[in-house]
């Protein structure tokens, strides 16, 4: 039985919170490397093709991708979620907020911050960071450009064991489908590196603590447990792609200590951001999420959870900026559809 969405709601809220310390850890490879395990390219050709596609309901898991029910601001502190502040890019919908913007270990919040308008482009900015959400009379729902400026955020070169700047979409999934329940989860997604500029002496730049990265992750949960499902997108330090990377969550006292995967990024587009300056990912995902799942459970992790009880809780999207770089990031896309059997 599960627990009321109120409750697991506010359960994961402290997990995302502590998904940043992590990231960071993993591009470093200091997690385990799945060469032994069969290859991610094998895995994706595990589940066939689905010969009565008519029959399928389907389920888009990113809601108002025009933005028209606003963004709710959760500030800096991960302490001290703030749920008041809301932006409305666009006229004020009627329902619920669906996003919401993270801002963990930044020193300039939002706050209440003013719209700009030039021309096709809406624009929240500090000194720190900007979101742009850019949209033509022919779109139906806007691009977003996500900047971190963070040589205005730090006074000085991050040490060890110091907080960073994060940039983050997130929602909290309203539709719990079990994943066994699915035939394919499709991932749409279209990014393109506007800037990426390290700010800092290079003589000071350390490999092991510093850089600007990009990833997408989901929650994957049942009632009482989740692991974190990662897509990396974009390394500083990564110019042939990024790793994959498996791990506990551990680093700082607050860490959630659930299991990560995050997947190589060439089983996702090849090379690098900075070698292309844009990717499109059309991907069915759903068989990399089943097998995290059972590499969970092999290593300890999960150990009362069943694939069928799984379901996709929540995800992030952004910037965490480990060390003086400026940065911008063009969000063309974001679609995750599930397609499933209606009844089950």
């Amino acid at each position: 039985m599960r627990l009321s969405k109120v409750l697991w709601t506010e359960a994961l809220k402290l997990g995302m919170v502590m998904l940043g310390m992590f990231i960071f850890v993993g591009c470093n490879g200091n997690g385990h490397n799945l060469e032994d395990d069969e290859s991610q390219s094998d895995i994706a050709q595990q589940d066939g093709d689905v010969d009565d596609e008519d029959s399928l309901s389907s389920v888009e898991f990113v809601k108002d991708t025009g933005f028209i029910n606003g963004i709710r601001l959760l500030g800096t502190d991960t302490g001290d979620i703030q749920t008041l502040n809301l932006i409305y890019p666009y006229s004020k919908g009627t329902e619920t907020a669906s996003w919401k913007l993270a801002e963990w270990g930044s020193n300039h919040a939002f706050g209440n911050v003013e719209q700009e308008v030039k021309g096709d482009s809406i624009i929240y900015a500090n000194q720190a960071k900007r979101v742009v959400f850019i949209k033509e009379e022919a779109q139906d729902k806007p691009h977003v450009l996500l900047e971190v400026i963070a040589s205005e955020d730090y006074t000085s070169v991050r040490k060890d064991g110091e907080d960073w700047p994060h940039l983050l979409l997130e929602q909290t999934m309203a539709d719990e489908i079990a994943l066994e329940d699915m035939e394919s989860l499709e991932l749409n997604m279209g990014l393109s590196l506007v800037y990426d500029k390290m700010m800092m002496d290079p003589s000071e730049f350390d490999e092991s603590l510093h850089t600007s990265q990009v990833s997408l992750y989901l929650t994957i949960s049942d009632s009482t447990d989740f692991f974190w499902f990662g897509i990396p997108v974009f390394d500083h330090r990564r110019l042939d792609g990024i790793p994959l990377y498996a791990a506990q969550d551990l680093g700082k006292d607050d860490a959630s200590k659930k299991f990560i995967v995050s997947i190589a990024s060439e089983e996702f587009f090849p090379g690098s951001l900075q070698k292309s300056g844009s990717i499109d990912v059309d991907k069915d995902i759903l068989p990399y999420i089943k097998n995290a799942f059972e590499r969970a459970k092999r290593q300890g992790y999960l150990e009362d959870a069943h694939w069928s009880d799984m379901f996709i809780s929540s995800f992030n999207f952004g910037w965490e900026t480990t060390g003086t770089f400026d940065s911008g990031m063009l969000v063309r896309e974001l679609q995750l559809t599930g397609r499933y059997r209606a009844g089950n």
